[in-house]
């Protein structure tokens, strides 16, 4: 492929909690404000970003001036809700990149219908016939769907796979046609390198989006204007009782406090606040206590003394065992409750190195 650069994102702007829509909404804007920023050429429709509207979601297209795509989102008269493909060049590569919803994460409902997902981008690539030399298609479906498809549609060079929580896998390829796992949530970027001519599999590259990579001072304002706006939408900054739940354990367990207080577990807030994701509720749920549980860390509340990863999150609810101590025991954590948090895609080499990272944490009942 001729020198330049396509930049698509597979699907949903959000990862939305029923009860966090409008707050959502404020993170699929900066989002989208970013992408218009990078010049994204086309961002394809996921499930969540239904959830969100249509109406919001053309508000973003025209504020932004981004570009939402899908082949197999229609009305109730079976029109389509967003254009199904982009056409860009690149040098004398022509290229289409067209959009595919997953039609089992979507139900029908009296103003969304997905189509079939092969007829539908069937009849995309028909139409771009003449008008472009190399086809992509982005799509949240299951790894089965996008093989199944890449058959079906021969004509594919590369499908983009959205619907991913590991983390980015090498390609596949079914005939001539190339499947890449690209992951979510943006903590990775996927780089994608075809050279003019080639024949061969894709050059595959994963940039981890650590403090290696620098800021744009832009985009920070952006963020630090969004955690603005969340703090107006739950009313927050009241004062509070910042007193660590953990430190009321500490009265019976003061060595494990101790011990807690050097661990990486007691400072898991404020590496939020450090990067400016102390009001993302997909960061807050692995780095507060019990987020959204009874009795734990909620967006609403903010409760300053849930903070950080304490004694509650691993051993569950103390309540029971802080008044009656000998008859309410605290549940024993193991493997199973690390890796609600720890997953494959957060911790690549949790899974193997279990033992190596249980002993930064462990307290007296892990044994």
């Amino acid at each position: 492929m001729d020198s330049g650069n396509l930049l698509v994102d597979s699907g949903s702007l959000s990862d939305l909690d029923e009860k966090g829509v409008q707050q959502q909404k404020l993170k699929a804007s900066l989002i989208a404000a970013s992408y218009a920023k990078m010049g994204y050429d086309a961002i394809n429709v996921g499930p969540y970003d239904l959830a969100l509207g249509i109406v919001f979601l053309k508000s973003l297209e025209k504020a932004y001036r981004i570009r939402f795509i899908s082949t197999n989102l229609v009305n109730a008269k079976g029109r389509s809700l967003f254009q199904p493909y982009v056409l860009k060049s690149v040098g004398h590569t022509r290229i289409a990149i067209f959009g595919i919803a997953d039609r089992m994460s979507i139900p029908h409902s009296a103003s969304v219908y997905a189509t079939d997902p092969v007829e539908s981008i069937k009849k995309a690539v028909a139409q771009v016939k003449g008008k472009a030399n190399f086809l992509v298609a982005l799509t949240e479906q299951e790894s089965a769907q996008d093989k199944h498809l890449a058959e079906a549609v021969p004509e594919l060079n590369l499908i983009l796979r959205g619907k991913s929580s590991d983390y980015p896998r090498d390609p596949i390829h079914v005939g001539k046609t190339f499947i890449f796992e690209i992951g979510n949530r943006g903590q990775r970027v996927g780089k994608i390198t075809i050279a003019k001519g080639e024949t061969g599999r894709p050059r595959w590259e994963v940039t981890e989006m650590d403090k290696a990579v620098g800021e744009d001072p832009a985009v920070r304002a952006m963020i630090a204007e969004y955690n603005g706006e969340v703090v107006h939408l739950f009313k927050l900054g009241k004062r509070q009782n910042k007193t660590l739940k953990a430190a009321m354990c500490s009265k019976c367990h003061e060595r494990e406090y101790a011990q807690w207080q050097k661990t990486a577990h007691a400072r898991a807030y404020t590496s939020l606040v450090q990067i400016g994701r102390e009001f993302d509720p997909e960061c807050l749920r692995c780095h507060t206590t019990r987020f959204n549980a009874p009795g734990g860390f909620s967006m609403r509340d903010q409760q300053a003394g849930l903070r950080n990863v304490q004694c509650d999150a691993c051993h569950g609810r103390a309540n029971g065992h802080l008044k009656n101590p000998k008859q309410e025991k605290p549940a024993k954590p193991d493997m199973s409750t690390c890796v609600k948090c720890h997953t494959p895609q957060q911790s690549p080499t949790f899974a193997e190195k279990y033992r190596e990272y249980l002993e930064k944490v462990k307290c007296r009942s892990h044994g």
